[in-house]
């Protein structure tokens, strides 16, 4: 009785402790990890229909996207900056509502929306992308972009800098 009642002893610690491993790991993965962050600058005058586009929902109090200046440059003199973020949810629970955000520079006119439910779920990864309009010379600089989420009904951010 005395060995039985010393092996279920040791077989419930070691449950224990892989429980609490497994909720450490849990609560550690809960944001999604950036994997990698590429950058891509096309002037504005290259890209005119969706500038014009941009111009029109302007006019017409339709932009759904963030504004930092009410000044809006010629195509001529400004330029798109598209940043593709990859991340991976290492997690157990799928990481929800994902938006990016880029901390403006002087300089910076506007981020255009990145609309959507975006979801990432466990176990795996995806790319999001997040377009500035800016009239930076050069275009290409080192930002700060701010990943929030929603993973288990809590909100989570994670802050990276881009090159």
């Amino acid at each position: 009785m005395r060995k039985g009642l010393t092996i279920l002893a040791i077989v419930m610690l070691v449950v224990t402790i892989a429980a609490a491993g497994a909720m450490l790991y849990g609560i550690r993965t809960l944001t999604p990890q950036v994997v990698d962050v590429t950058a891509a600058v096309v002037p504005a005058a290259q890209q005119k229909a969706a500038y014009d586009a941009i111009r029109t929902q302007l006019d017409e109090g339709l932009f759904g996207g963030r504004l930092f200046s009410q000044e809006i440059p010629d195509a001529e003199d400004a330029s798109f900056v598209s940043y593709n973020v990859r991340l991976k949810n290492r997690g157990f629970f799928p990481a929800e509502w994902i938006s990016l955000r880029v901390a403006p520079l002087e300089g910076d006119v506007l981020q255009l929306e990145n609309g959507g439910a975006n979801v990432l779920l466990s176990g795996s990864q995806g790319d999001m992308n997040v377009t500035l309009l800016t009239t930076l010379n050069p275009a290409r600089q080192a930002r700060t972009i701010t990943i929030e989420c929603y993973v288990f009904g809590r909100k989570q951010t994670v802050s990276i800098q881009a090159q």
